[in-house]
């Protein structure tokens, strides 16, 4: 590599979360365990680093709401790279091994246009899910608008009251054919922001990710 990174690309956050911590459950009633560390700065003598970590107490999978999950995937011609659509595929057919029966996921992608590549289905029936993830490859430009409409119209079909319903967005950020303009956008992730949140979770190295974050804080993602 003869280039630095785009400075937006760097993020703190991503550094810190890709460790494993291994901090202690917690105790008696304590919903939440507390691990401190101090240690001598590097780049300055005179100041201390301190470390604080946080462990939650885990739940037992039976303890969460079903979950209704839209993936909504770009597979426009930027996600062909290795570390984006082929590590995206991987991580979700992860996540879908951990799906119960009473757990639904859809698949709806994006490039030219969008499409439904798994309308909603059961979680008990993974060969399914993980089969239509093998199948996608990437090319095309980019009409995020058109999935993102898509993607709610399908998520509005089986959202669950109480339920966890998600729909997951997943792209490097980059929106160049339809609806592009960001107000646009905001405004549609923003009226379903009651019913529907829009995280971002995969490390796809995204060319816009200021365009990323703000669609997730507007659906409070």
């Amino acid at each position: 590599m003869t280039a630095l990174p785009p400075t937006d690309a760097v993020r703190v956050e991503e550094f810190v979360n890709y460790f494993e911590y291994d901090y202690p459950e917690p105790s008696g009633n304590d919903p939440f365990s507390i691990t401190a560390e101090v240690a001598p700065c590097p780049w300055a003598e005179d100041h201390q680093l301190a470390m604080i970590g946080l462990r939650g107490r885990a739940l037992p999978p039976d303890a969460s709401p079903p979950r209704t999950l839209v993936f909504l995937i770009d597979v426009s011609g930027s996600m062909a790279e290795p570390h984006k659509l082929p590590l995206l595929t991987r991580g979700l057919a992860s996540l879908t091994r951990t799906l119960r029966p009473e757990d639904a996921v859809a698949i709806v992608t994006y490039a030219g246009a969008s499409g439904l590549a798994l309308p909603l289905t059961s979680g008990s029936r993974r060969a399914e899910i993980l089969a239509a993830l093998a199948q996608l490859q990437a090319g095309g430009s980019t009409n995020g608008g058109e999935g993102i409409e898509l993607a709610y119209a399908v998520a509005e079909q089986g959202a669950r009251p109480g339920g966890i319903n998600r729909v997951v967005l997943a792209t490097d950020g980059d929106f160049n054919v339809g609806v592009t303009d960001r107000a646009a956008l905001e405004r549609v992730i923003t009226e379903k922001r009651e019913t529907w949140r829009v995280p971002h979770g995969a490390r796809l190295r995204p060319r816009r990710p200021r365009r990323r974050d703000h669609g997730a804080a507007r659906g409070h993602g």
